[in-house]
């Protein structure tokens, strides 16, 4: 607040008058454009990617734009913030060897599918929905013998019984049979075994069934 003294002569007379000034209103007005409160209306600035560096979850990448931002989300989620899960499984069509494959799913930030196999349900949901609708015959899963001969572990520790995977037991797999030369030591779901599993060499090239992690 300021106080002013004005004088003046009016008509021969000598006055003095006192002006005051309440610069209060002025402050809070401007103030409002930057978000200012005090009795004013806030007004909202975009948020930028360095504001909130973990604004896109999961590994997802933020980007500034004109209103705000955008997150660009990796193959498993969507939402704004990359928060629901888009899927579980994806098959990539594109062939592979089985150590090629695993990197390629690591790469968009999952792995060779371990889980979705030894669940029965999600394994035929698997086979029904995302392999029989692709021209081709062998997927990589995560399963070897690499560390150890005839020891089928799944990439995420846990060893390979016939109670947890659906190996083709009319050829007995595995056999260590493979379709090319060496040791048939990476683990396929195989159409011509009614989309079973069998081994082959790991040099083999197949379509990857990536999970997501």
């Amino acid at each position: 607040m300021i106080i002013v003294l004005m004088i003046l002569m009016i008509g021969g007379f000598v006055g003095v008058y006192v002006l005051i000034l309440d610069l209060r209103n002025v402050h809070n007005a401007n103030s409002s454009v930057i978000g200012a409160t005090s009795g004013t209306q806030n007004v909202a600035l975009p948020v930028r990617c360095a504001d909130n560096p973990a604004v896109c979850t999961h590994n997802g990448t933020c980007y500034d734009t004109s209103s705000g931002y955008v997150c660009s989300c990796n193959a498993w989620y969507t939402g704004r913030n990359c928060e629901s899960v888009l899927r579980d499984h994806l098959v990539v069509t594109t062939l592979k060897t089985w150590v090629d494959a695993r990197n390629y799913c690591k790469l968009i930030g999952g792995d060779l599918a371990t889980w979705g196999m030894r669940n029965a349900t999600v394994r035929r949901s698997i086979v029904n929905k995302l392999l029989t609708p692709v021209i081709g015959d062998g997927f990589w899963v995560g399963l070897s013998d690499r560390k150890k001969e005839n020891s089928f572990l799944y990439v995420d520790g846990v060893p390979a019984t016939f109670n947890n995977t659906d190996f083709y037991k009319l050829t007995s797999e595995p056999n260590n049979i493979g379709s090319i030369a060496g040791n048939a030591n990476c683990a396929q779901v195989f159409r011509g075994f009614s989309f079973q599993m069998d081994d082959d060499g790991c040099k083999a090239l197949k379509f990857p069934i990536c999970e997501r992690r």
